[in-house]
């Protein structure tokens, strides 16, 4: 049988997208993986704290080191959710949480960021598109926080909603790339339960291993197939990209896989800060579904005002920051010039912004 060049292409394209689609599979079984090993290690921790602080500005770096330790802003209110519904904690406590779990969900995409670390150039790209998610929330948390603690606009508008929900059924989503890749991260990490520091091992090597794969031996097809798929349709103009970004989070449940998944193509310059941005800012809409969930099963007005001033705080902050996107945009920016000329910088800011300041003002104040 005579196989004609376009034959070869065909079958060399398909060669390519299915190894494309398997590098992101493991990709993601990287990602479930240091999921578990952190919340093997940190959901109790992270419960007890967040159910012992009262001081707003306390409560607002339990919010950030609560979810850096489990990587997910879905699984911090959650537990928020119920902790309000038992009134362990109240409304006025649990914004402040709810806000600084914003900011902790994000260093997932930092994490992959340093994946691109040992080019400068691609690095520098790839940092300013994990920190934009930082510095939007970081600016939305420095104007609401305060307005907040004075004057309580979200605490007011959660109250004002929650008497409409009151009364709704019971619902559950599960989500479809949950159920392809928790088996198999499960199924290792049960495998590895008696060395937890061999499944944080291998998940790193899930992960960086498939990122570089992506990013390197797979530049060419990304940059000639994917290039044109994700300007010409996700992220073809602002709306769409927002849209992409919050459908995206509510099917897999996790902003941190959402955005963890441009990082790779914003290092190799598919795309974009100014495309991302309204997709980064619709992840963080996109991520409330799970605490709303959770809330509609518990089914108590006090849950669900917890879940509802998650989604309320990320309406305002996007009211507020998309018109000023210059502002994050301009900071991520220029700390991705810094990382490209000094890389140390980025290790030592994803420690110290994620876990030690947090933990020396928890400890302080305890």
């Amino acid at each position: 049988m005579l196989v004609t060049g376009g034959d070869v292409d065909s079958q060399s394209k398909w060669f390519r997208i299915i190894a494309l689609l398997l590098l992101v599979y493991i990709f993601l079984v990287g990602i479930s993986m240091l999921g578990i090993f952190f919340k093997s290690l940190g959901q109790e921790f992270a419960a007890q704290l967040l159910g012992t602080v009262s001081i707003p500005l306390i409560a607002l770096f339990v919010g950030v080191l609560a979810t850096s330790v489990m990587q997910s802003s879905s699984a911090t209110t959650s537990i928020l959710v119920g902790l309000v519904a038992t009134g362990i904690l109240d409304l006025t406590t649990a914004i402040p949480m709810i806000m600084g779990a914003n900011i902790g969900t994000s260093i997932t995409s930092t994490l992959t960021a340093l994946g691109h670390i040992t080019d400068r150039v691609e690095f520098s790209r790839a940092f300013s598109g994990a920190v934009l998610h930082d510095f939007f929330n970081i600016f939305a948390i420095a104007v609401l926080f305060p307005i907040e603690m004075v004057f309580h606009p979200i605490e007011t508008s959660v109250l004002a909603l929650t008497g409409l929900f009151v009364g709704v059924e019971s619902i559950s989503f599960i989500s479809p790339v949950s159920i392809l890749v928790k088996p198999v991260a499960t199924l290792i990490t049960d495998m590895l339960i008696f060395s937890p520091i061999l499944i944080l091992l291998i998940a790193l090597v899930f992960l960086f291993g498939a990122l570089k794969l992506i990013v390197t031996d797979m530049r060419p097809f990304v940059v000639e197939e994917v290039q044109h798929m994700l300007n010409s349709h996700f992220f073809r103009n602002h709306p769409r990209s927002f849209a992409t970004g919050i459908g995206l989070t509510v099917l897999v449940q996790s902003s941190s896989i959402t955005t963890s998944l441009v990082i790779p193509f914003v290092g190799t310059g598919t795309l974009s800060l100014k495309k991302i941005f309204p997709y980064v800012v619709g992840a963080n809409i996109g991520t409330t579904i799970t605490g709303f969930l959770a809330a509609l099963a518990i089914g108590t007005p006090l849950a669900l005002s917890a879940a509802l001033a998650h989604l309320i705080f990320n309406i305002f902050a996007i009211a507020i920051f998309v018109p000023l996107r210059r502002v994050p945009m301009f900071f991520a920016e220029t700390m991705g010039k810094a990382v490209k000329r000094y890389r140390r910088i980025a290790i030592g800011y994803t420690a110290t912004f994620f876990f030690i300041i947090p933990g020396i003002v928890i400890f302080l104040a305890r």
